[in-house]
C-alpha cells in the first residue's frame, strides 16, 4: 500500500523528464523558460494529491475540494498582489 504512491510518481514524473530534453529541439527559446516552469510545477501534483487525500479522508470530500479552491484561490490573489505584471498580460 505504501508503494503505491511511489509508483504513481514514479510514472507521474517520468514523462515530465522526456518533455523537458525533447524542448529545446522542437520549442521556440522564448519559450522554453516558461515551459519549463509549468513543468516544475506538474512534478507537484502527487504531493498535493497525497494531501487533498488526507484531507478528504478525514474530514469528507466536499470539505477536502473546498480546501483544495481555497488554496488555489489565496494562491491567485496572492499572485495578483505580488506580480503586478500579471494584471497586464493579453
Amino acid at each position: 500500500m505504501l508503494l503505491t504512491p511511489y509508483i504513481y510518481g514514479l510514472f507521474n514524473t517520468r514523462p515530465l523528464h522526456t518533455v523537458a530534453e525533447a524542448l529545446p529541439t522542437i520549442v521556440l527559446p522564448q519559450l522554453i523558460e516558461k515551459i519549463l516552469h509549468t513543468l516544475v510545477f506538474m512534478g507537484f501534483f502527487p504531493i498535493g494529491a497525497l494531501i487533498a487525500g488526507a484531507i478528504a479522508q478525514r474530514f469528507g470530500i466536499p470539505v477536502g475540494a473546498a480546501f483544495g479552491g481555497a488554496i488555489a484561490l489565496a494562491f491567485s490573489l496572492f499572485l495578483l498582489w505580488r506580480v503586478p505584471s500579471i494584471r497586464r498580460l493579453t
